[in-house]
């Protein structure tokens, strides 16, 4: 079994999340809406920008752009569930 992990980490202080999916389309949906979230707090984020985009490689632009986030997603073959939780951490 492989697992897809998707991290978003902030640039000012390199927090990181972690989600999971069994597949690609699942994990860059679960970054699509993360990434959303994000610039709509920021937007709150600015007035004269237009609205925020739903497309994973235009949001993942924005925040290299804009140094507010950094996305990745990594293919990780899953041999058990105490195997899954050590990469987590490893990743953490």
């Amino acid at each position: 079994m492989k697992l897809f992990v998707a991290t978003f980490r902030y640039y000012y202080d390199g927090d990181t999340e972690i989600y999971l999916a069994t597949t690609i389309a699942k994990a860059q949906e679960l970054l699509t809406e993360r990434m959303q979230s994000y610039l709509q707090d920021l937007q709150d984020w600015d007035a004269d920008k237009a609205e925020i985009p739903s497309d994973y490689k235009a949001l993942q632009e924005i925040g290299w752009d804009q140094e507010c986030y950094n996305t990745d997603i990594e293919l990780h073959p899953v041999h058990s569930d105490e195997h899954i939780l050590k990469h987590v951490m490893e990743k953490i």
